[in-house]
């Protein structure tokens, strides 16, 4: 019975080979030298490794990830947008049917590793209290959603098995003729990033983890540094000249099948004002981005976005009857 709890049939980590071999050795042996060398790597040595920031006394993935989600502001970038999809070798799709075995029609939970409370009754109340301690445990995957990118993992009981409630095998996701039951206290919803597959190498989930938190804290510099170009003040700044705007204006208005309607002109004013305000806006963006490269000891702190380089078209474009006739 034990045995049926979690489909563990190829579910090994995935080893690659290189492609000669040496002589004497068998292709079955490297496969097995492989998947052992990789199973046997637990995913905390992976998190010491230099490829990791360190948070110095701490090197550890669930510190780690627990500063990228919770610590530093849950709010600023949702961990549902850390899928990083082009780590992953299968699809969500492939990941779930591991669960099917050969000749059997019930899908069985695929076994992993997720970040998940120690406390289930406080981690589904509030998830980003403090006093809540994340580590990583041992599941049973039992489904996938596509609109939320979520995955539906269960946490495995003393004996290393998925069960519900009343000591029965979970199946086919926990799905039944009448629908998905209410989660369970030991199951939780979770994205890719927070997902460590039995079946995958732990050193590209290691990295998985490194972009994430290279993402987030490149992102909460980004927002920084908008905050500062928006709180700069705007008093004696040269706004947009009338007859740049007034021009604008004009070729929005005679814009075809555009009817003059009241609605419309309450609109233009409305758009003038944004007009007016992006203006402002842009010149205290140059203004402070020519401060901070002039002086990047001062303003080390403060983070640039980067700049798109402008391709330059092999050939010039231009259409026929492009002018704008307005009417006098």
């Amino acid at each position: 019975m034990q045995q049926s709890a979690l489909f563990l049939h190829e579910t090994s980590p995935d080893g690659g080979l290189c492609c000669c071999l040496l002589p004497g050795r068998e292709l079955d042996v490297e496969i097995l030298l492989s998947r052992r060398k990789l199973l046997i790597k637990g995913l905390c040595s992976f998190c010491t490794s230099t490829s990791f920031p360190s948070y110095s006394p701490f090197k550890s993935c669930v510190l780690i990830f627990l500063l990228l989600n919770f610590v530093l502001g849950y709010f600023l970038l949702s961990e549902t947008r850390l899928h990083f999809t082009h780590y992953d070798c299968r699809t969500p799709e492939e990941w779930i049917l591991l669960g099917l075995e050969p000749g059997s029609h019930d899908r069985k939970p695929v076994p992993g590793k997720a970040l998940l409370p120690t406390d289930d009754v406080l981690g589904h109340e509030d998830p980003k209290s403090q006093k809540l301690i994340y580590k990583w445990t041992d599941v049973g995957v039992l489904d996938y959603d596509k609109e939320t990118k979520l995955y539906l993992v269960h946490k495995t009981d003393e004996n290393g098995l998925v069960r519900d409630e009343e000591g029965r095998p979970i199946l086919n996701g926990g799905i039944t003729p009448e629908g998905r039951a209410p989660l369970l206290p030991c199951q939780y919803w979770v994205s890719r990033v927070c997902l460590l597959f039995l079946a995958e190498d732990p050193r590209v989930f290691a990295q998985r983890v490194v972009s994430a938190n290279s993402l987030r804290k490149k992102t909460q510099a980004l927002l920084l540094y908008h905050l500062y170009v928006d709180c700069m003040p705007t008093d004696g700044l040269n706004s947009i000249s009338e007859k740049s705007l007034g021009r604008m204006k004009l070729l929005a208005v005679h814009t075809p099948n555009l009817k003059k309607e009241k609605r419309v002109l309450d609109r233009l004013c409305c758009l003038e004002k944004e007009v007016r305000l992006d203006y402002e806006r842009t010149m205290n963006k140059i203004s402070f981005d020519r401060v901070v490269i002039s002086k990047p000891q001062t303003f080390s702190y403060v983070t640039l976005p980067d700049k798109d380089e402008e391709k330059v078209p092999e050939k010039g474009m231009g259409c026929r009857n492009s002018q704008v006739y307005i009417d006098d």
